[in-house]
């Protein structure tokens, strides 16, 4: 019998679970006064007076949908000064976070075979960092080892607003798009379709990253893409309806995927690794 194949998805929450202070908000907490510098910048003031750092890529792409001519070298600017507070940040304090390992995060890392596909969101190897065997690990949005520059760390939008906004083709607005910047859409989309069982582990599934997924979550709704084990990793019940509102940006309804010929299982990390839905996740996933 076949081994199946498994593909791993890791989004922010992930880091999180280990412990590490990687969120919009601890990024901005420490680069504050370097912001507050530069908030001669509409955009950074703005950001600084609205607090929307909390959400920063969903704050970037508001402000690709209202931009006109007159805002756009401001915009580009912003969006460079984001990119390298981002990379200054996790090249000096990376290494400083203190790992939870009693988390599911690291004992999920200790279980991970070469049989599995692991796609991150994230700019930060953690297989890496804590010394464990690393999996064909591919890095969507860039990665922190061997960035000199914050543009490489793909910091953007979806390819929708295209339709909302009549500048999002502009030169200085197409490096922002994230689809157009980086080459593994196309095998990220394989590799959904070939899984036997996929994990999105503490990945919000947030508009922002709609081209990769939308597709795929239609097709499980109608019932074109059947017979997959799906999990849906996340902190706790406010964290799986977040995700269940972005879907819905996605027009998708999270009722449709658990009436789909698939299996869509939800693990909480709150509950630990001793929690019932985590051990059947671990088993399936390592072949145990």
């Amino acid at each position: 019998m076949a081994q199946k194949k498994v593909l791993v998805i890791f989004g922010n929450g992930f880091d999180l679970d280990l412990g590490w202070k990687t969120s919009f908000k601890d990024f901005y907490e420490a680069q504050r006064e370097n912001f507050e510098f530069y908030n001669g910048n509409p955009y950074i003031k703005n950001m600084i007076e609205g607090k929307y750092w909390y959400n920063l890529e969903g704050y970037l792409r508001n402000c690709i949908i209202k931009i006109d001519d007159s805002n756009l070298e401001s915009f580009n600017s912003f969006w460079q000064v984001c990119g390298d507070f981002m990379l200054d940040y996790l090249s000096k304090n990376l290494s400083q976070f203190d790992t939870n390992k009693n988390s599911c995060a690291y004992n999920f890392l200790q279980c991970i075979n070469d049989n599995t596909t692991v796609y991150t969101f994230n700019y930060t190897n953690p297989f890496e960092e804590l010394g464990f065997k690393q999996p064909n690990i591919h890095f969507i949005h860039g990665k922190l080892a061997g960035a000199y520059n914050g543009s490489e760390l793909k910091l953007g939008v979806d390819t929708n607003v295209k339709n909302l906004s009549t500048l999002a083709n502009n030169e200085k607005i197409k490096p922002i798009i994230k689809v157009d910047a980086n080459t593994e859409k196309d095998s990220l989309i394989k590799e959904l379709k070939d899984a036997d069982t996929i994990i999105f582990y503490g990945h919000s599934l947030y508009i922002t990253d709609s081209d990769y997924f939308k597709r795929f979550f239609e097709k499980i709704s109608d019932n074109q893409i059947c017979s997959k084990s799906l999990y849906i990793v996340t902190y706790d019940a406010n964290g799986l309806q977040s995700t269940k509102n972005n879907l819905e940006e996605y027009n998708i309804s999270f009722d449709d995927l658990e009436f789909s010929n698939n299996t869509i299982n939800i693990v909480f990390t709150s509950q630990g690794v001793s929690s019932e839905a985590y051990k059947k996740m671990v088993n399936e996933f390592s072949g145990k």
